[in-house]
């Protein structure tokens, strides 16, 4: 290694990081959010993932809402996701209450977050939504406590960035690791989430305490060599009093915290491995190795906190090239990846590399400033102000107000906060039946947030004068159901087209003759050899009692097909192809299920 860290054992004021490496921290995290958003499987993106050969913002359309509130969402370039609205959040509550930010953080900013929040994850919008409510996760209905307790995913490590800039500081990890502790469980319940954030927080602490040149592997080695300062279970009772009661009622969350700890220790030590081989080791197969791609564990707590340890480590010597490998790392949680990778980078060396980027980054100065003013954040600070709860009536006040109001026009957040509000035609509903309207909020800040409220249509409402001749249909208790309802596919490859929807969906065959097979009297097949491009306004939906075993069918079937996985509060969904480029959306229905 070309240097060593040097820890302060005096006086935390003596030890003070440059500017530009506190300001590199949040704006390499937040670079590294946008590049990587639109790559990210949860992304929904629209016109498949094309990747540029050199690292670039670029704008595209993001597709959202299920089965029954389908729109597509506008996403600018250079756009950022959860990731940094939590880091910005999370800097909110330590600056507007330094003493008891984790209740404005849990209480405001968190049920806030659901109006705006663009690509959350599955576990944090769970948990915001059950603060909303006015209860802590732990609080919640036994089913909900469950998948509280099953949260091991990246959701905490990726926002944790200004407590550790806040503790920079600091002559031990300590007072840091239980802030990131404090802040982590209001969201995430099992240890492998606690324990990535920990040890990530600790690189990111000892990226910012560093000295000198940032040298080859020095990250990892310094995080897997203290294991003893971000391994051990903090204390939150002072903060969360009810916390540790419901995380251990079976008795057992201490040994799931040592396996967690093994289990990180672990993936450190495949990285360290992975660079021992230089040059000649792709980053690829080191991410792979780590379960990176691995659909059922790659938004892992510990699997993300190893592996931007890792490619930060790799590529200090070029750190755009570590946010590329990460932003582009196809079937990795990329923006979150990316995002954690740069805030490493930015941390260690500074802000000069970033910017090419930072012109067309979303609330570039508002990034910067909030990490200074977070940097100059006093350590203790009386109360600033009694904080009131953000609750579902007083969000749905505010959207009503929004809905009202003349452009551009200050409104009053539900958390005190003031913005200028405009609308916003990021939003295009993809059905007849719905309404949608949206808005872009300017923060006194600087900071962007956008709103959109989806509907359903009443009536039809009149457009103005048209020239097309008007149409008439009977309403519905006029109209008879229909005696027969089906769906016909013009496939390329009758026999391999049957196989596939007889075996990933389990549909009978009814009727066959030699050109055509009517699979259950819905689905009709009919063959063409030469097939041309019909099939992008072409989808099948279908619900089954089980999809990750009709997903096993797929990656049977299809070895090479493109698909993914995604998980909201009601269902389980499969996004795949058929053999001929048909898409095929498969659903599970559920109440309760566990998190990574």
């Amino acid at each position: 290694m070309t240097d060593r860290f040097v820890l302060d054992d005096n006086d935390s004021v003596t030890f003070r990081p440059r500017r530009d490496r506190v300001e590199g921290a949040f704006l390499a995290a937040a670079v590294g959010d946008a590049m990587g958003w639109p790559y990210e499987m949860r992304a929904s993106r629209i016109g498949g993932k094309r990747k540029s050969p050199n690292l670039a913002f670029e704008a595209w359309t993001k597709r959202s809402g299920g089965r029954f509130q389908p729109h597509e969402e506008a996403i600018g370039a250079g756009s950022y996701s959860d990731d940094t609205q939590l880091i910005l959040a999370c800097a909110r509550s330590l600056l507007r209450e330094p003493t008891n930010w984790w209740l404005l953080f849990a209480t405001q900013e968190l049920p806030l977050w659901t109006l705006y929040q663009r690509g959350g994850g599955g576990a944090t919008k769970r948990a915001a939504t059950t603060w909303l409510s006015g209860r802590a996760p732990w609080r919640a209905k036994h089913d909900e406590v469950d998948r509280y307790l099953a949260a091991g995913g990246n959701g905490v490590a990726m926002r944790i960035l200004p407590h550790c800039l806040r503790r920079v500081g600091d002559a031990n990890f300590s007072a840091l690791a239980l802030d990131i502790m404090t802040d982590g469980v209001t969201t995430h319940g099992h240890p492998r989430a606690l324990v990535g954030a920990l040890a990530y927080g600790y690189g990111l602490w000892e990226a910012l305490r560093q000295r000198g040149t940032l040298g080859y592997g020095q990250l990892l080695e310094v995080v897997r060599s203290n294991q003893e300062a971000w391994g051990t279970v903090p204390s939150v009772m002072e903060r969360w009093p009810n916390w540790i009661e419901a995380a251990d009622r079976s008795g057992t969350y201490q040994a799931q915290w040592t396996d967690a700890v093994r289990e990180q220790l672990d993936l450190l030590y495949r990285c360290l491995t992975g660079l021992a081989g230089g040059v000649a080791v792709l980053d690829e197969d080191v991410l792979k190795e780590l379960g990176c791609f691995d659909k059922r564990v790659n938004g892992s707590g510990t699997i993300n906190a190893a592996a931007a340890l890792f490619l930060a480590s790799r590529h200090a010597a070029d750190p755009v090239e570590g946010v590329k490998q990460a932003a582009l790392a196809e079937g990795a949680d990329t923006d979150t990846l990316a995002s954690m990778t740069g805030g490493l980078l930015g941390a260690a060396i500074g802000l000069e590399w970033l910017s090419p980027f930072l012109r067309d980054l979303q609330d570039c100065e508002t990034i910067r400033r909030t990490a200074y003013e977070i940097y100059g954040l006093p350590k203790r600070a009386a109360p600033s102000h009694e904080h009131r709860p953000v609750t579902k009536a007083a969000l749905n006040a505010f959207l009503s107000e929004l809905t009202e109001l003349r452009e551009p026009s200050p409104i009053r957040l539900p958390n005190g906060l003031i913005a200028s509000a405009t609308s916003w035609d990021g939003i295009i509903p993809m059905s007849p039946s719905l309404t949608a309207n949206g808005w872009q909020l300017t923060l006194d800040n600087g900071q962007t947030l956008f709103i959109k409220k989806l509907g359903k249509r009443r009536g039809r409402t009149p457009e103005g004068p048209s020239t097309e001749p008007e149409l008439s249909f009977g309403s519905p208790a006029e109209m008879s159901a229909p005696l027969h309802l089906g769906l016909r596919l013009v496939v390329s490859d009758l026999a391999r087209s049957v196989a596939f929807y007889r075996e990933v969906l389990g549909l009978r065959i009814s009727k066959r003759t030699t050109k055509s097979v009517n699979l259950e009297g819905v689905l009709s097949l009919v063959e063409a050899r030469h097939l041309e491009g019909v099939t992008d306004h072409v989808t099948v939906f279908a619900d089954v009692a089980d999809v990750r075993r009709t997903f096993a069918a797929y990656e049977r079937l299809m070895p090479e097909g493109a698909s993914r996985i995604d998980e909201r509060d009601d269902r389980t969904r499969l996004q795949c192809f058929d053999p001929d480029g048909y898409r095929v959306e498969i659903y599970q229905m559920h109440r309760a299920g566990a998190d990574i």
